[in-house]
């Protein structure tokens, strides 16, 4: 395991990070791993990764499934799915006559919990058959689906072919933050005072004001009492070979005044073997932890495999957003 020394002003205390699948202990290629946790004692998680298309197509053709009683220091392989998941995914009905049709990109992020059964949940829809919005939907939860009750603002990125998506939510002081991805070169945050009142995306940049370019792929942000941090990729000087500039990837705190990212504060968590780093997740696991998982995946049908790596973000300070039992704690 890894231990990398954080930057004196950021709100991470440590990184560890590790090989937690190697890419020889299978032959098909993993990505995606996502992983939940139900409060307990100890606390038990869940972890999931797709059979995955080696070259990049987004295929899924299965899942595997895996337990921990350990805060995934290790895992045991299962044959069940568990209901946890079904609880992150479940999918929204909606009777609002402007909701959209057909809504997308789900899977992305967490729902945002106002009370035990209200909720703040991001999407992306179309307006075309190529270009993506972004929004939220407050949501009640009744028989393991998600009813709309109330649909925010949209936004989309006009010089990006896809628009913007795959946004990630999350709740910071009594206001919500989304980050999306888009084909601009650039990464975008959206803020709200109620989750449904979105502010026009700005590109991310650093605390001297300049852009940071980032290579169409998702981002993701961790929430803690004392500010946020932003998980992401970035077009460096040294990834150019790299597909899409996808690795390494990298943890940045964000000045909670301008919300830029504190260059200083940036590390590396996963380093850059010539694999992009897929799609990536984000989990508070405990008040110590916030857990961020990621595959390596080829994408050019090479016949090896990526490893999946663990970081755990380890908290100056505990995060009180969750319990001491390690559930999320719901808005007053």
């Amino acid at each position: 395991m890894d231990t990398i020394q954080t930057a004196k002003q950021s709100i991470i205390r440590e990184i560890n990070s590790s090989v937690i699948i190697a890419a020889d202990t299978h032959e098909e290629l993993w990505n995606v791993p996502v992983c939940v946790s139900t409060p307990g004692d100890p606390i038990t998680g869940y972890l999931r990764t797709n059979v995955a298309d080696r070259r990049g197509k987004d295929k899924s053709f299965g899942k595997n499934y895996f337990t921990s009683t350990d805060l995934f220091h290790t895992i045991t392989p299962t044959n069940e799915p568990n209901d946890a998941f079904k609880h992150i995914f479940m999918p929204i009905q909606s009777n609002l006559p402007n909701f959209p049709q057909a809504i997308g990109h789900m899977q992305y992020s967490p729902a945002v919990f106002l009370d035990s059964n209200t909720v703040i949940k991001s999407f992306t829809f179309k307006t075309d058959d190529v270009k993506n919005w972004v929004t939220t939907a407050k949501c009640k939860i009744e028989n393991n689906m998600l009813h709309a009750i109330e649909l925010g603002n949209a936004h989309t990125i006009e010089n990006s072919r896809r628009g913007l998506y795959e946004p990630h939510l999350v709740r910071w002081k009594n206001r919500f933050y989304m980050t999306g991805r888009a084909e601009d070169k650039r990464g975008h945050l959206l803020i709200s005072d109620d989750g449904l009142t979105w502010s026009k995306p700005q590109p991310w940049t650093w605390d001297n004001g300049e852009e940071i370019a980032m290579d169409q792929t998702m981002t993701k942000l961790l929430s803690h009492p004392d500010g946020l941090v932003l998980a992401y990729t970035r077009i460096r000087d040294d990834n150019t070979n790299t597909f899409r500039h996808r690795a390494p990837l990298h943890v940045a705190d964000l000045d909670p005044t301008t919300h830029r990212l504190i260059r200083n504060t940036e590390r590396i968590i996963v380093p850059d073997k010539g694999m992009a780093i897929g799609n990536f997740w984000a989990w508070p696991i405990t008040q110590d932890e916030t857990l961020i998982f990621t595959a390596e995946w080829p994408r050019d049908g090479r016949p090896s495999n990526g490893d999946i790596w663990i970081s755990r973000i380890k908290w100056r300070n505990p995060n009180t957003d969750i319990t001491p039992e390690g559930a999320i704690q719901s808005a007053q």
